[in-house]
């Protein structure tokens, strides 16, 4: 983590950031597939954003 903190902003939070966008979306495609309701989709959504907080939280 250090050399991604000494990198320019732009390039750690697309290196960071990028597998999470593709990660998010196949686990609410796989919840919508699995169970269609609305609270597995909102906990899906709310673990996303939850990882999301958390890489901003390490970055800065």
């Amino acid at each position: 983590m250090s050399k991604v903190a000494s990198k320019p902003p732009d390039k750690g939070f697309t290196f960071s950031l990028y597998p999470m966008l593709t990660f998010v979306p196949r686990l609410s495609v796989n919840s919508l597939q699995n169970e269609k309701h609305n609270k597995a989709r909102k906990s899906q959504l709310l673990v996303g954003v939850a990882m999301l907080l958390f890489l901003f939280g390490l970055a800065y």
